[in-house]
């Protein structure tokens, strides 16, 4: 008998517990976790569906990745990680988890003759992996296939009503918005492929770099759009990190005025447009890489010659790009013991 934590309206255990029956029979308020796997493939996203088995609700139709209630003790995370293992055979720490966000689910209707009456309190979560669907191991009791679909047709689909699913269209957008936060798919991508790279993409990524913050408002950046074949061969060579550019279709070298109104905060200013551009790169489907410039004064100056960029201008970053000809996961990098609280 599968027994659950009965929790308030934030989703916390009330100190009462229930048995599964009894919830779905009473409207008994307890918690769940859902889990979608999403994975990056030839530029696009896809969302990872599993297709329910015959003798569950709902029985045939797509679903969310992974998805289980909660036993009585547990906490949301330890059973998504729980749930993902026996539903699919895959391993995963509870750091692999990204947050989405939380939902109240209220469902009334009927199953199987009997009167059911779902109050769940869900948190929801994604997960970046990159398996085929061949190699999942499914619980052939809760699965009967998965299946990889484009996140954007996944969602019109869902919207449409265009093939049957039990997926619900907004925590499926609140999976999306998650999605394309960039800071958690952005690479450094130092393999181009031989094909050049749009304007109007090199200008969207221009405006996500000065839409950056900046000490007093001082905006201290200026770009220099380099395609140029030798200049890029040139720029290869001023540092020993520097060699990909040679094979980019085109480099941003970002510099700074040194007459801004506070040139002593100028490096930091510069530093999070650096971040923006890099994210809106990889929004725009490409991939690049932050080659360090300032403060060595030797590659500063070195860059600031072969673009014969004016003294009152300092060389702060070179940044190639293009479509890329590699495809890498980014690490997870949370470390809960660099965090300190101070209560």
């Amino acid at each position: 008998m599968e027994i659950f934590d009965v929790v308030n309206e934030y989703g916390e255990p009330t100190g009462n517990t229930v048995d599964r029956e009894t919830a779905h029979l009473e409207g008994v308020r307890h918690r769940t976790s859902h889990l979608w796997l999403l994975r990056k493939k030839a530029g696009n996203t896809e969302i990872l569906l599993q297709k329910r088995a015959l003798t569950k609700s709902f029985p045939g139709c797509y679903d969310i990745s992974s998805a289980g209630h909660i036993p009585a003790g547990d906490d949301f995370r330890e059973s998504a990680i729980r749930e993902l293992s026996e539903e699919l055979g895959i391993m995963a720490e509870e750091s692999d988890l990204i947050y989405c966000g939380d939902k109240y689910i209220v469902w009334d209707d009927e199953f199987f003759g009997k009167p059911y009456h779902d109050r769940q309190y869900t948190r929801v979560f994604m997960m970046w992996l990159d398996p085929d669907e061949n190699e999942f191991t499914l619980q052939e009791e809760e699965v009967v296939d998965v299946l990889w679909l484009d996140l954007e047709k996944c969602i019109e689909g869902v919207k449409d009503n265009s093939f049957e699913n039990c997926i619900d269209i907004d925590e499926l957008r609140m999976v999306r918005r998650t999605a394309m936060n960039n800071i958690y798919t952005r690479v450094s991508i130092r393999k181009y492929q031989d094909k050049p790279v749009e304007k109007e993409k090199t200008e969207a990524i221009l405006r996500a770099a000065m839409q950056a913050p900046s000490a007093a408002n001082q905006q201290p950046w200026e770009f220099y759009i380099v395609t140029d074949k030798e200049k890029l061969e040139a720029l290869s060579k001023v540092s020993p990190y520097a060699g990909m550019t040679k094979n980019a279709p085109v480099a941003i070298v970002s510099v700074y005025r040194k007459d801004c109104s506070l040139p002593a905060y100028a490096n930091i200013d510069m530093s999070i447009a650096m971040e923006n551009l890099w994210l809106e790169t990889d929004a725009q489907g490409l991939g690049g890489v932050w080659l360090g410039i300032a403060p060595l004064e030797d590659r500063m100056k070195a860059v600031e010659g072969i673009l014969d960029i004016p003294d009152n201008l300092r060389a702060f970053a070179i940044f190639p790009y293009g479509y890329p000809a590699e495809e890498k996961k980014q690490q997870n990098r949370f470390d809960e013991s660099r965090i300190h609280y101070v209560e």
